[in-house]
């Protein structure tokens, strides 16, 4: 009986990548947490290879779920109308400041949540709290 040869050896698979289980696996960081004086629960995660900040807002039972029957997508429109403006600061102020600050700020509604996710490169931090306390 001859040996046969080994159907793998020397075979070249064409048009295939190779692929490397360490790349699939997922490693996060462990979030410090803390529960503010206020009832906010905050949740950390820290990334320091880009130099930016982001920060989401997580508004339980304010999402589509709990919408009024007789007002259905109440939660999307507040979320849209967050952006249009306060008591002190008109739309069009809080969309230049956001750009002079290369910021984003986007205002979600889901079903169960209502999301406020907001990212700034990191040298604008420090402008961050001014500009909130004026709105």
């Amino acid at each position: 009986m001859q040996d046969q040869p080994s159907p793998t050896k020397g075979v070249v698979k064409k048009g295939k990548v190779p692929v490397s289980n360490e790349i699939l696996k997922i490693r996060l960081p462990k979030p410090v947490e803390a529960d503010l004086p206020n009832g906010l629960h905050l949740m950390v995660l820290e990334d320091h290879r880009l130099p930016q900040v982001s920060f989401q807002i997580f508004i339980p039972g304010a999402g589509g779920y709990y919408d009024p029957a007789d007002q259905p997508g109440l939660a999307s429109f507040v979320a849209a109308l967050m952006r249009e403006g306060t008591v002190s600061r008109r739309s069009e102020q809080i969309s230049q400041q956001l750009e002079v600050m290369a910021a984003n700020l986007t205002l979600t509604a889901g079903r169960p949540t209502c999301c406020s996710t907001h990212r700034f490169p990191k040298r604008s931090s420090r402008g961050t709290n001014s500009a909130r306390a004026r709105s």
